[in-house]
């Protein structure tokens, strides 16, 4: 779970990622949402979806994932326990908006 004690001010984490034109449109959208803290994570090629998750996996409440395709390489190519939602700002719905359920610990 993230430290919410080392920066209390900046609000939920929330991971952004996708290609850049697409990561600075959903920027635009989270800013009408002060209550959360975007980290974007930009790649070329979509291939790179499920590392930029699992990286920003540990610093995030969620991902908001560009696609349909990102979202399901990142279900299907990663151990993140994550489980689909929707969610709408009025410019239509966010697709991959995915809440990020960290795995319990075994000590």
């Amino acid at each position: 779970m993230p430290n919410y004690k080392k920066n209390p001010v900046k609000g939920i984490p929330i991971g952004i990622i996708g290609p850049d034109a697409l990561v600075k449109k959903m920027l635009k959208v989270i800013q009408n949402f002060p209550s959360f803290y975007p980290i974007p994570k930009v790649y070329q090629m979509e291939d790179e979806a499920p590392g930029l998750a699992e990286t920003v996996a540990a610093e995030v409440e969620a991902l908001i994932l560009s696609g349909p395709m990102p979202y399901r390489r990142v279900r299907e190519e990663t151990r993140l326990n994550v489980y689909p939602l929707c969610a709408s700002y009025g410019y239509g719905v966010v697709p991959g908006l995915v809440p990020v359920k960290k795995p319990a610990r075994t000590e």
